[in-house]
């Protein structure tokens, strides 16, 4: 459990299942607070050109306003990727 701005309880795994049922190429979604910012790491399967802000907008349109995510970043993480590293 996070602990909100407000002292909220935050449960990220609610939150992180509903961004992985939305995009079936999500392999992880892994929520955090950091500066006190809801935050999400993404990490994809494959390469997809999407417009992450829109699809962050219509998560954050079904959740109260202490879970919405305002800072998220993506990754690729697929084998391929991995054993170029």
């Amino acid at each position: 459990v996070l602990l909100g701005a407000n002292g909220e309880n935050i449960e990220p795994t609610h939150i992180e299942e509903l961004i992985c049922r939305e995009n079936s190429n999500i392999n992880k979604a892994l929520i955090y607070m950091q500066d006190n910012i809801l935050s999400c790491h993404v990490y994809l399967l494959d390469r997809e050109e999407r417009d992450w802000e829109k699809f962050f907008e219509e998560i954050n349109a079904d959740l109260p306003s202490y879970e919405k995510v305002h800072r998220f970043d993506v990754v690729i993480d697929s084998v391929e990727c991995r054993l170029k590293q």
